[in-house]
C-alpha cells in the first residue's frame, strides 16, 4: 500500500476529511501497486517525472519512433532530449545500447512489450484509463511507473492523469516534490474508479468476443487484446509478409466498417522517419479492430467482417492454419 494512504477507508464524499487518502488507498488497492499520485495533466505529471528521475541537460530519454509530438516536446522542455528506439515486427521497442530512462508510450492501452536495458522504465499509457485485469488484482507491468488518463474534465489541464509506482524511492522522491492535489480532482478520480471498474469488466468481454471472431473466421496473426496495464481500445491484426499493407487496409475500410490502419492512428515522428525506416514498415503490418464494450454483437461481426473480406480478397484467409487456407484455396479454385 502507498505510505500516503489512510489506515482505514471512507465515505467518498467531500465531507470526508480523509478522502485523498481513500482514493489513493483505493487506487493502489485496485492497481497493486506500492503507490499512487494524481496530476492535474499529462503534461504536469510528464514534466514533474522528468525532474523526479534526475534527468540532466541533455539527457537522451528513448522513446519509440511514434512517439507523439506531446510527449517528445514535454521531454525537451525539461532539458532533455528524445531518442528514437525502433519498433520489431511484433511493435516492441528496440535499442541496442542501455539507457538510464526509457519511456514507452503504446497505442491506445494496446500491447506494451519492450527488448530495452534502462535504470528507469516508464509505460506511459496517457491516451487510455488504467486497467487491472479481471481476476488479477494489479496491474501487470515491470515498469517502474505506468501513466495513464482519468479523462475527468474534456480540458486537458484538467483531464487528470494517475501515476502507479512500482519503485518506492521513486515513488517517495515525487510525493517530496509535488504539491497536493486540489480536493476536488480526489473526488472525481474516486468516482473514475467506479467507473472503470464497470467498463474493464465489459471491455475485457467484448474484446475475448472479437478475438475469438477473428481468429476463427480470418485467421490472421493477432496480438493479445489485454496489456495488464490500460483499457485496450481494440484487437491488433497483423497483415502477413505475403501482402501489400496499404491495399489490404483499402479493402477491409471499404467493408463499410471501423478497421483502422497504425501509421494513420500513430505515424512515426517527423525527426525519427528518416532513422527508422524499417520500424515504419513494421508499423504498417498493424491494423486496428476497434471494440467498444457498448457494441451489439451485429456491430462485432460487421467488424471482423472488413478484415475477413480483405483477408479473403487478397488470398491471405487463415494464413496461420496452412492446412485449413489450402482448403479453402482448393474451394476458391473450383468455384
Amino acid at each position: 500500500m502507498p505510505s500516503s494512504a489512510g489506515a482505514a477507508a471512507c465515505p467518498e464524499t467531500e465531507a470526508c476529511v480523509d478522502l485523498p487518502h481513500a482514493v489513493i488507498q483505493a487506487w493502489a488497492h485496485y492497481a497493486g501497486c506500492v503507490g499512487v499520485v494524481l496530476a492535474p495533466s499529462l503534461a504536469a505529471a510528464r514534466r514533474q517525472l522528468l525532474r523526479t528521475c534526475r534527468v540532466a541537460p541533455g539527457e537522451p530519454i528513448l522513446v519509440p519512433p511514434n512517439a507523439t509530438h506531446g510527449l517528445v516536446e514535454d521531454i525537451k522542455r525539461c532539458g532533455a532530449r528524445p531518442l528514437f528506439g525502433g519498433l520489431d515486427d511484433t511493435l516492441a521497442m528496440t535499442h541496442d545500447r542501455p539507457v538510464r530512462v526509457a519511456w514507452s508510450q503504446p497505442l491506445l492501452g494496446l500491447r506494451c512489450a519492450s527488448h530495452v536495458t534502462a535504470e528507469i522504465t516508464v509505460v506511459d499509457h496517457g491516451d487510455t484509463v488504467p486497467a487491472a485485469l479481471p481476476g488479477q488484482g494489479s496491474l501487470a507491468s515491470n515498469a517502474d511507473v505506468v501513466l495513464c488518463g482519468l479523462y475527468l474534465s474534456p480540458e486537458q489541464e484538467d483531464a487528470g492523469t494517475i501515476l502507479f509506482f512500482r519503485d518506492a524511492d521513486l515513488y517517495a522522491r515525487y510525493l517530496a516534490e509535488v504539491p497536493a492535489a486540489l480536493p476536488s480532482l480526489y473526488l472525481r478520480a474516486a468516482k473514475q474508479l467506479a467507473r472503470v471498474r464497470r467498463l474493464v469488466e465489459r471491455q475485457t468481454a467484448a474484446l475475448a468476443l472479437v478475438a475469438a471472431g477473428l481468429h476463427a473466421a480470418a485467421g490472421l496473426p493477432l496480438l493479445p487484446a489485454e496489456s495488464g496495464l490500460a483499457l485496450s481500445h481494440g484487437i491488433l491484426v497483423r497483415i502477413p509478409d505475403e501482402g501489400t499493407p496499404s491495399t489490404f487496409w483499402s479493402y477491409a475500410s471499404a467493408e463499410n466498417t471501423p478497421v483502422q490502419w497504425l501509421p494513420h492512428l500513430r505515424p512515426l515522428h517527423y525527426a525519427a522517419v528518416q532513422a527508422h525506416r524499417r520500424s515504419a514498415a513494421n508499423l504498417e503490418r498493424w491494423l486496428l479492430v476497434p471494440v467498444s464494450p457498448t457494441s451489439t454483437e451485429d456491430e462485432n461481426r460487421q467488424t471482423v467482417l472488413g478484415v475477413v473480406k480483405a483477408a479473403e480478397y487478397t488470398g491471405l484467409r487463415w494464413r496461420t492454419e496452412p492446412e485449413l487456407a489450402a482448403q479453402y484455396a482448393r474451394l476458391l479454385d473450383s468455384m
